[in-house]
């Protein structure tokens, strides 16, 4: 099980995800809920109603329209798809199977054993003897 410092008076963690988004990760919650402290003391300003507000309290203006023709136009240079391989052989029929998926688990109907199935089970009963 792997372990974070989470430092609270430095608002950081050793995930690095607090000091990225200004925002408390799921460990420094668990340390600020140990605490018995509002985890949103610890949430940025920048995420407040009021800094939202000033941020378009002012008139946007929009970006002026331009000609095309006004940009540098290549010089004769002709840009193509990447050239993609094609491997040799039949396409595979079974999918690659993700992460966490399990494949189908074979289970002997004769030793109930995991892994195999009742033809090739190598722990065979013994044969009756019919002729003597």
């Amino acid at each position: 099980m792997k372990t974070y410092t989470v430092d609270l008076h430095l608002q950081t963690c050793s995930c690095g995800h607090w000091q990225l988004v200004k925002i408390p990760c799921k460990h420094s919650c668990t340390t600020i809920g140990n605490i018995k402290e509002a985890v949103s003391q610890y949430v940025s300003a920048f995420y407040s109603t009021e800094v939202y507000r000033a941020t378009y309290e002012r008139n946007i203006q929009p970006i002026p329209t331009f000609d095309m023709s006004d940009l540098p136009q290549p010089s004769d240079v002709l840009i193509k798809p990447p050239t993609t391989k094609r491997f040799p052989g039949r396409p595979r029929k079974r999918r690659i199977h993700s992460r966490g998926e399990v494949d189908h688990a074979y289970i002997c109907s004769r030793c109930k054993q995991i892994g195999h199935n009742r033809r090739t089970c190598k722990d065979r009963p013994d044969v009756p003897q019919y002729y003597t």
